[in-house]
């Protein structure tokens, strides 16, 4: 858990001193699932675009910490390190997609 809550404070660094790209990175890493719906980033438009890029790169940092705790709880239950390395990854995976999908539901983006 201690390696993941240095990731956690170095990723929300790094999105808010990236200045979006680290949220440009983790939407290319979420658009399997979102890009039918959203398309391509650089042709939103809108008031929040910036501050969506901005504050994903920095939200995603809550994966890492969610992947450490339940990392620490497969640990204990005596799973292998490669299948939790894979959850691990599933869940910054999944953190990627539930971000963008809930700040694309709640912020003014507009599709051009």
């Amino acid at each position: 858990m201690k390696r993941s809550l240095v990731a956690a404070a170095v990723v929300a660094a790094l999105g808010l001193l990236s200045m979006g790209l680290l949220g440009a990175l983790v939407y290319l890493l979420a658009a399997p699932v979102l890009w039918p719906v959203y398309g391509n980033f650089e042709h939103w438009s809108g008031d929040d675009v910036w501050p969506a890029m901005i504050g994903a790169g920095m939200l995603w940092a809550l994966g890492f910490l969610a992947a450490g705790w339940l990392n620490g709880r497969l640990a204990h239950a005596a799973w292998p390190k490669w299948q939790r390395r894979a959850v691990y990854g599933l869940v910054l995976w999944l953190s990627a997609v539930a971000i963008w999908a809930l700040l694309l539901a709640t912020m003014d983006i507009r599709l051009s």
